[in-house]
Order: C-alpha cells, then sequence, then structure tokens
C-alpha cells in the first residue's frame, strides 16, 4: 500500500482556484441573464386592483364629489340663503368658487349639514333667523376652509 501524498505546487493550485472562480462568475452571470429574459419575456402580471375596477372607483368617487357639492350648492342658492349671505355681506360668486375648491372629506361633511338644514327648514324646525345664522356660518366656514388649505 502506497501512502504517498502528492502536492501540487502552488501556482498550479491559483490557476486551478481562477479558472473555478471565472467559471462560477461566468455561470452566475448567465443565470441572471437568463432570469432577466424570462422576466421580459413572461407576460406582464395581473395588477392587484384590475384598471377597469380602478377607474369605475375614480368615476364614482368624482360623482359623490360633485353630488355633495351640488347639494351645498343648492342650500345657498335658495332666496332665504342668497338674503342671509348679502346681509353678512358675502358674496355668492365668492361661496361658489370656494365651494368648487373643497376637498371631497370637506365637501362631504358640509353637505351632510346642508342636507340636514334643508330638511328642518323644510320642516318647519328652523326659523328664517336660525337658517340666516347657520347660511352666514356655513358660508363663511366655506371660504375660511378653502383659504386655510
Amino acid at each position: 500500500m502506497d501512502l504517498s501524498i502528492t502536492t501540487t505546487p502552488p501556482a498550479a493550485c491559483q490557476a486551478s482556484s481562477r479558472r473555478g472562480a471565472a467559471g462560477l462568475f461566468r455561470r452566475a452571470v448567465a443565470l441572471i441573464a437568463s432570469a432577466w429574459m424570462l422576466a421580459l419575456a413572461s407576460p406582464a402580471a395581473e395588477h392587484i386592483v384590475p384598471r377597469g375596477q380602478f377607474q369605475a372607483a375614480i368615476l364614482e368617487s368624482q360623482a359623490v364629489g360633485r353630488a355633495d357639492r351640488a347639494e351645498l350648492l343648492r342650500l345657498l342658492e335658495t332666496a332665504p340663503s342668497q338674503k342671509a349671505m348679502a346681509s353678512a355681506g358675502i358674496e355668492f360668486r365668492q361661496v361658489k368658487q370656494a365651494v368648487a375648491a373643497l376637498d371631497g372629506q370637506t365637501a362631504a361633511r358640509l353637505a351632510d349639514r346642508a342636507r340636514q338644514v334643508n330638511r328642518d327648514f323644510a320642516g318647519g324646525a328652523l326659523s328664517n333667523e336660525t337658517l340666516t345664522y347657520i347660511v352666514i356660518a356655513l358660508a363663511t366656514a366655506v371660504i375660511v376652509l378653502v383659504a386655510v388649505n
């Protein structure tokens, strides 16, 4: 039985190590390149929310915002409201522009209040004097909210 140990000269080890590292590097580059090519060749992934559903949600949000602004203007365009704003020196044109500039959440909150005022006034729960104060406060709030934002 021969128990001789052969040693490889250091220069040969370095050359072998370089060839192994170069081969490993080439394989890694090839793997990355092929993965990249497969990613480009595959069809685009479906979005979490389909485009049609996303567009429908945007359109619905815009419609709700328009309805809220219309409700607010419906209250402010009434004769008693116009009279109340005129007595306070508030120009309706300025209020109308401010209503158009309201963000969606603010328009929704003010529209809810306008609906309540319309119901209460139609039901006789509000006097003209109370309506005057409410309209002046509402018109002032709209102008101030838009000016602050």
